[in-house]
């Protein structure tokens, strides 16, 4: 009885704490994280350095042997050169193409708070 009363006296204790609550809240996205991001990326960044097939049930250690082998593929610095020019084209149009359209949607507002503040003063002179 007196272990029943102390367990319930320390779950009452933590359960009262400030930070209870953000743990609570927190820990969905904590077991979401490590499940489903951390996991799978360790298990990556291991397979990358084995000599690993779906068929096999082991897993022999090459270090960076495939790494090696990806750099003299002819058909990945193919892919990695367009990427690479993609991304150097791409992304700088897309900027200033965003900043163009922040800058005239921040004229059209400032153009009506302008003539908005124009009328005002009309109705106050006249």
């Amino acid at each position: 009885m007196k272990d029943q009363n102390t367990a319930a006296v320390r779950l009452k204790r933590f359960m009262n704490r400030e930070n209870t609550v953000g743990h609570v809240f927190a820990f969905p996205f904590i077991f979401g994280f490590v499940c489903f991001s951390l996991i799978p990326v360790c298990i990556s960044f291991y397979y990358a350095f084995t000599n690993y097939s779906l068929g096999s049930k082991q897993a022999t250690f090459i270090g960076v042997t495939n790494f090696l082998r990806l750099l003299q593929d002819e058909v990945f610095l193919k892919s990695l050169a367009i990427t690479l020019k993609y991304v150097v084209i791409s992304v700088p149009l897309k900027l200033a193409f965003a900043l163009l359209v922040a800058y005239l949607l921040l004229a059209i507002v400032f153009s009506h708070l302008l003539t908005e503040r124009k009328l005002l003063m009309k109705q106050d002179n006249g």
